[in-house]
């Protein structure tokens, strides 16, 4: 069964596992039937710190969570930078200023807002090695076509997710 792991940077993580933040923001949106199940990755995240503010937290670098998908409302960002099929509760529940949703998707571009739903936060997070790529091919994983060369693929770490999407990829479940 095919599923989503979406790369989430920790500042949104936290809004997502108060409740607070229900939609995320992504400048695409997969090719597959809703509902769908969505595994999140909190990424570890840039570290800095500016003379007046205190040092940034890094991220856990592991799968924090789950919800499910009912929904995905496209945004389309004018070219003079107004949003358009976009409701003010919606921006609430998305916890991205207006200015900074349209600067991130693009002018005179579309983006997705991705409700979610049956929030699940993980007691303890899973390391991404526990998940594998969806649609493997033989360059990224030679267990998946090759079996009398390497061990099942169910049982093997080979085809497994050894870095984190960008933004988000397929994966089984």
């Amino acid at each position: 069964m095919k599923a989503i792991l979406i790369s989430i940077q920790p500042k949104w993580c936290k809004l997502i596992a108060s409740g607070e933040k229900k939609i995320e923001l992504r400048k695409t949106k997969p090719n597959m039937m809703l509902p769908f199940k969505c595994y999140i990755y909190e990424a570890k995240g840039r570290t800095w710190q500016n003379k007046n503010e205190p040092k940034m937290q890094e991220g856990r670098g592991a799968v924090i969570g789950e919800f499910v998908c009912y929904n995905i409302v496209p945004i389309e960002v004018l070219p003079h930078g107004s949003i358009r099929n976009w409701m003010l509760y919606s921006l609430a529940e998305s916890c991205v200023p207006y200015e900074e949703m349209a600067k991130y998707i693009g002018y005179d571009n579309t983006g997705y807002g991705w409700k979610i739903a049956e929030l699940k936060i993980y007691d303890k997070p899973e390391p991404l090695i526990d998940f594998k790529r969806w649609n493997r091919t033989e360059e990224n994983a030679p267990c998946a076509h090759v079996p009398s060369l390497y061990p099942p693929c169910k049982e093997c770490k080979e085809c497994n997710l050894k870095r984190p999407p960008q933004s988000w990829c397929y994966v089984e479940v």
